[in-house]
């Protein structure tokens, strides 16, 4: 998971958590997904630690990540 946490309270992290924030179960929902799969560190202590005040921001998507090489598609 691609997640970079401001000390004063932003965690920045992937469109798709807001896109599909419902399927997650809001907000708290996306923060439990997180600190499940977030290796222990001090990322994951810091969000466990802070979940009730944090603000996620969402990174814009980067939709080059969808495009298939055209060198590897047979």
């Amino acid at each position: 998971i691609d997640l970079q946490i401001e000390k004063s309270g932003y965690a920045h992290i992937s469109a798709i958590f807001k896109w599909f924030s419902d399927d997650f179960g809001g907000q708290q929902g996306v923060i439990d997904f997180l600190l499940q799969h977030l290796d222990r560190g001090d990322d994951r202590d810091w969000l466990e630690k802070n979940r009730s005040s944090i603000n996620l921001q969402f990174k814009t998507y980067d939709w080059g990540l969808n495009a298939v090489n055209a060198g590897l598609a047979n």
